[in-house]
């Protein structure tokens, strides 16, 4: 209680007393308030889901696009932030171990084809991704190569209807046999 705190004064310390609002409501002071515009707050956008990755045993591929990335991640990470930053901080400052297993767990589908696909199923921090998402693209690439397209065959032209009567094709609305008439 503010009367508590200093007795010499009959209406207690200035310093805790409570004091009045300026305004006390929109009834009381109706245009006081009118200074104080509304937020708009806006719902933020539903991010793009990801994809479902089915379980997987590990291959040498795997393992040697993880050897790959932690290596690039190391010297990225020193280059863009110096030494000292990657000594303290570590690498996965850059980027972390759970992107790098999303990554990993993608490659065997062959779908990260794009930076797109990579920001969608990374969530990655967009400026790494503008500046080192084609190098991860092409560690990708080069451990999980897309399969070959198969060969475009084309329709082949088939022999066609048989006539009934004589056993030819091309001709079947113009031969009658003698068993239709």
């Amino acid at each position: 209680d503010h009367i508590l705190c200093d007795e010499d004064h009959s209406e207690g310390c200035l310093r805790c007393e409570s004091r009045p609002p300026i305004l006390c409501c929109n009834l009381c002071s109706p245009d006081g308030f009118d200074d104080l515009t509304p937020i708009a707050i806006s719902k933020p956008s539903r991010t793009m889901s990801r994809m479902t990755i089915p379980k997987y045993t590990p291959m040498e591929a795997h393992h040697k696009l993880r050897a790959a990335l932690e290596d690039w991640r190391a010297g990225a990470a020193r280059v863009k932030f110096g030494n000292l930053m990657v000594r303290q901080w570590g690498s996965q400052f850059l980027i972390s171990d759970t992107i790098l297993d999303r990554i990993i767990d993608c490659a065997g589908s062959f779908k990260l084809t794009n930076m797109d696909i990579l920001r969608i199923e990374t969530r990655w921090v967009p400026a790494h991704l503008a500046e080192f998402g084609q190098k991860i693209l092409d560690l990708v690439a080069e451990h999980f190569p897309p399969p070959p397209t198969p060969p475009t065959t084309s329709k082949a032209t088939g022999s066609g209807n048989k006539c009934r009567a004589c056993g030819e094709t091309g001709h079947n609305s113009m031969c009658f046999s003698s068993s239709s008439i």
